[in-house]
């Protein structure tokens, strides 16, 4: 069976729509933590329900078994010589994702220039030995990993701008969707811009996002397009 991890963020909401529509049935995993500020959160949350229930009605004929891990992490440090972070995540959340009885391939949204790409063998080698702990074996899959941002994005407002405007990123959510300033907010800006240059000939898509991150981050983008095109922008 087919599983993902879902966090409500772009990558992962833009992997879920994919599987939700060539797959009959999938298993997915998200984490509730209390390691992330109460209002960041509660904003994870209310994205998560939102898109799961627009794709539960989209997808109505895709069996959808949802697994929600609580976790309270308050405290604790994850950091090692290594660089990875994420492997006490792996290995509980392997273990408990899906029916141990089964085969599970395990799709991770991790696209390619995604600085988590690097410990892709490390997610391998966890899941080498969590199988051990199984009845079946667990499959990594990386099916993003050939996208960028500007992709993810782009396909989201060309074909479902409801999960665009509903996934979230920001990593200082307050009384706004986007902070502007936080490392997650300048990954979205620049590809939005990315996009208006590529893509500058399709007016409904450039007025899109020009309004986009108008409204969502309080910039002025303007792409020339004669000769060698570039782009202006300032603080509203």
């Amino acid at each position: 069976m087919k599983a993902m991890f879902f966090s409500g963020g772009y990558d992962s909401t833009y992997l879920l729509d994919k599987l939700m529509k060539e797959e009959k049935e999938l298993t997915i995993v998200s984490i509730d933590t209390i390691v992330v500020g109460p209002t960041k959160r509660d904003r994870e949350n209310l994205a998560r329900k939102r898109i799961l229930d627009y794709l539960k009605a989209k997808y109505y004929n895709c069996h959808l078994e949802e697994n929600v891990v609580k976790l309270d992490l308050s405290g604790v440090r994850f950091g090692n010589s290594g660089g990875l972070n994420q492997d006490l995540f792996w290995m509980p959340l392997m273990m408990i994702t899906c029916r141990s009885y089964e085969d599970i391939e395990l799709n991770l949204s991790y696209i390619c220039n995604d600085q988590s790409r690097v410990h892709m063998d490390d997610f391998r080698d966890v899941a080498r030995a969590v199988s051990h702990y199984r009845d079946n074996n667990i499959q990594l899959r990386f099916p993003l990993a050939y996208k960028r941002k500007y992709d993810i994005l782009e396909e989201l407002i060309m074909n479902d701008k409801f999960l665009f405007e509903n996934a979230t990123a920001c990593e200082n959510l307050g009384e706004l969707d986007f902070c502007g300033s936080c490392e997650k907010c300048h990954e979205i800006k620049s590809a939005l811009i990315s996009i208006m240059e590529r893509r500058y000939n399709i007016p409904g898509l450039y007025d899109y996002i020009k309004d986009f991150l108008k409204n969502k981050f309080g910039l002025t983008v303007k792409v020339e397009r004669y000769k060698k095109r570039r782009i202006w922008f300032k603080n509203r």
